[in-house]
């Protein structure tokens, strides 16, 4: 789902994770962020939330083991599942044109980005 994935980036993936035994790509949102539980909402610090990407590298005996597990709604990537086994995860900087497609806005986005390589 994340067609424009850079060799730059699968590349530091890779070296974080041969350091500390996964690596998971992520980039500051650009949106201001809020925080909703119930009725309520709350806003949050963009310099402290990140925004998960993918390639995601580990370290193939742990996160063979941590999907050794029961599922949990709270699992939204292999990150999360890691995380859950009390694994610390390391960050590693993302790249913006590493989108994620999955809606025809985002397929359009894909392909200007695609555009604007040709055009370099």
């Amino acid at each position: 789902v994340r067609p424009l994935v850079s060799q730059q980036l699968i590349a530091n993936v890779f070296d974080m994770a041969a350091k500390f035994g996964n690596a998971i790509p992520a980039v500051t949102p650009f949106e201001s962020v809020r925080l909703k539980e119930q009725a309520m909402n709350k806003p949050l610090p963009r310099d402290k939330v990140r925004l998960i990407q993918t390639p995601q590298c580990f370290q193939t005996s742990l996160i063979i083991k941590a999907y050794d597990t029961h599922y949990d709604e709270s699992f939204t990537d292999d990150a999360t599942v890691l995380e859950n086994q009390g694994e610390r995860l390391f960050l590693v900087d993302g790249d913006r044109e590493n989108i994620k497609v999955t809606t025809y806005s985002d397929l359009v986005m894909a392909d200007a980005l695609l555009q604007g390589r040709q055009c370099i």
